[in-house]
């Protein structure tokens, strides 16, 4: 059972140790605190007090991380990644797309690519967070739905400039 966000249970009976851990990080610094069953009198109120530290240091260090772009993370999304191969056709030409990849049900690596001069970077990049969040490899609902998404963003924005064009001055 899920403890929540930030929070992980801890319970080693060999070493006496039942309780919640509460982590977050920060700009680079990490804060973590363990709540002891027996220091809180029971697992409830231990994951209550667990639950209030997590919320003050969301409080006091801010709200959500913002993506973390690293050497393993050039896209900021969890299982999205840029892949770069060199053409067989043509020798030197490198050919560049968005990866989706994750874990199947079964237990099995599952992925999918976008190419960037197929669909273009920004669209590639949507398809492949699409394709990552609900975990499908059918294009044709991918391409249906990110062009459905893109087509709302669009009249949105129409209508937005409409309205403001349309005030008086």
């Amino acid at each position: 059972m899920a403890a929540g966000r930030g929070l992980t249970r801890i319970d080693i009976p060999e070493r006496g140790s039942h309780g919640y851990l509460v982590r977050l990080s920060r700009r680079g610094r990490s804060y973590s605190r363990f709540f002891a069953d027996r220091s809180y009198l029971g697992k409830r109120p231990a994951k209550k007090a667990a639950q209030e530290q997590y919320r003050e240091w969301l409080d006091k260090l801010g709200g959500a991380a913002a993506p973390c772009l690293s050497s393993r993370n050039s896209s900021g999304v969890v299982g999205v990644y840029v892949a770069s191969t060199l053409g067989a056709s043509q020798a030197g030409v490198a050919y560049r797309a968005y990866c989706a990849s994750w874990t199947s049900d079964r237990g099995k690596r599952e992925k999918i690519a976008f190419s960037w001069k197929r669909y273009g970077k920004t669209v590639a990049f949507e398809m492949a967070c699409h394709a990552r969040r609900y975990r499908t490899r059918d294009r044709a609902s991918i391409i249906k739905a990110v062009a459905k998404k893109r087509k709302r963003q669009q009249a949105s924005r129409r209508s937005a400039t409409a309205s403001r064009s349309s005030r008086p001055r």
